[in-house]
């Protein structure tokens, strides 16, 4: 009986060691996923803006919605920027952390700033249940671990 076990929490012991190595892993790569889905969702966005901006005429400029912003000036920003920033949403009165994809646009002899954000927010509540999960995953595998034992 000794032997059986010994075993056992030995068995408990490496697979405890494995999640505890693997979810963390897990969370990371997950948020690399979903980071770089939302900067290829602002890369399809801004492949919008760019046709649209070509097509309108400067007496026909409209303000797109919040997470688009677009400023006519003199100056066009050198490079594309994509970084991400938190910024105070005063809807929800908290910060939120933003992906920001920065770029400029010429159409019709006129340079044209562009700013397209996406909240972050959704996505870090998705990890969080992700995460959540698979702690009370480990936890129920210990535990019926420990009963059977």
């Amino acid at each position: 009986m000794k032997l059986t076990h010994y075993i056992s929490i030995r068995y408990i012991g490496v697979t405890l060691l494995v999640m505890l190595i693997s979810i963390p892993i897990f969370y990371f790569v997950l948020q690399n996923v979903l980071t770089g889905n939302i900067d290829e969702s602002l890369q399809d966005q801004k492949i919008l803006i760019i046709k649209k901006l070509q097509n309108v005429d400067n007496k026909n400029f409209v303000i797109l919605e919040n997470e688009i912003q677009v400023t006519k000036s003199s100056v066009a920003i050198p490079n594309e920027k994509l970084f991400t920033k938190e910024i105070y949403n005063k809807e929800e009165d908290e910060k939120e952390f933003f992906r920001i994809l920065q770029f400029s646009v010429k159409s019709n002899s006129e340079n044209y700033n562009v700013q397209i954000k996406q909240s972050l927010v959704e996505s870090e509540d998705l990890l969080k249940i992700i995460l959540k999960l698979l702690i009370s995953i480990l936890l129920i595998l210990v535990a019926t671990l420990l009963f059977i034992n």
